[in-house]
């Protein structure tokens, strides 16, 4: 069960999101870096975090775009209390197929 409500998190966006274009529309969130350690090779990506409502359809693939720089949705993870993590590419890749599973690829 949630603790925050649809309220709190859109005051935590106001307070400390900015705007982006996800499939054509803009959408409040928080862009924000991710570190990761794979096999030794240290790297960062992108994140979108925002509400699941204000962006229910969004898929592998599509665009979100912030200050003219164009990225695409890798995966996403939805935290299943309203938000939704976008992990997003700097370049659109047919890699990121799903496999019908979320978060799974082939």
């Amino acid at each position: 069960m949630p603790v925050e409500s649809d309220k709190d998190r859109m005051s935590y966006l106001m307070d400390f999101g900015v705007t982006a274009k996800v499939q054509g529309v803009d959408v409040l969130g928080i862009l924000d870096q991710e570190f990761k350690d794979i096999g030794g090779v240290e790297t960062f990506y992108p994140i979108f975090e925002c509400r699941r409502s204000d962006a229910p359809n969004v898929s592998h693939g599509d665009s979100v775009v912030f200050e003219d720089e164009s990225f695409y949705v890798a995966s996403i993870e939805n935290d299943r209390s309203g938000m939704q993590q976008l992990i997003l590419s700097v370049g659109k890749s047919s890699k990121y197929i799903p496999s019908g599973e979320p978060n799974a690829y082939t």
